[in-house]
C-alpha cells in the first residue's frame, strides 16, 4: 500500500503558500476521452485512514472515504 508522503506539502505551507490544494483525475487516454477530475484541501492534523490512491480503493471504500472528507 501506498503511504502519502505531505513533505512537500508542508515545505509550501511554511513558505506562506497557506492551503494547498491536491488534485486528481481519472479516465483512460485523457487527451482523447473524458476525463474526470477533483481537488480537495485536506487538514494535515486530519488525514483520514485509506486517502491513499483512489485507483486501489473498491467503491465501497471510496464512497466511506467521500463521506470522511466532505
Amino acid at each position: 500500500m501506498i503511504s502519502p508522503d505531505f513533505s512537500e506539502e508542508e515545505r509550501l505551507m511554511a513558505d506562506s503558500y497557506g492551503r494547498v490544494v491536491g488534485v486528481d483525475e481519472v479516465g483512460r487516454g485523457a487527451l482523447s476521452r473524458p476525463v474526470m477530475v477533483a481537488a480537495v484541501v485536506l487538514d494535515l492534523s486530519f488525514i483520514p485512514d485509506g486517502i491513499t490512491d483512489s485507483k486501489i480503493l473498491t467503491s465501497h471504500q471510496r464512497e466511506t472515504s467521500a463521506h470522511k472528507i466532505h
